[in-house]
């Protein structure tokens, strides 16, 4: 809101397009949150660990990102 950034702005004008002149609340919250679960996990280098858990959100990430694009 304070700094001009042509990204995300551009970012913010692609949501829109995608849903019809209306921004989904928590789609975008939900999927960050849980790619940034299975980076810190990779990164912790625990991720053979949850190979089954990383696979599903790797998954449902990718039908979710299919739907509109």
């Amino acid at each position: 809101m304070h700094g001009y950034n042509a990204k995300g702005l551009d970012y913010l004008w692609s949501l829109v397009g995608m849903f019809g002149n209306a921004v989904p609340t928590t789609y975008p919250l939900r999927l960050r949150t849980c790619l940034s679960l299975v980076d810190n996990v990779e990164r912790l280098g625990i991720a053979r660990h949850f190979r089954d858990e990383i696979m599903s959100i790797l998954d449902e990430t990718y039908r979710m990102m299919m739907k509109y694009f």
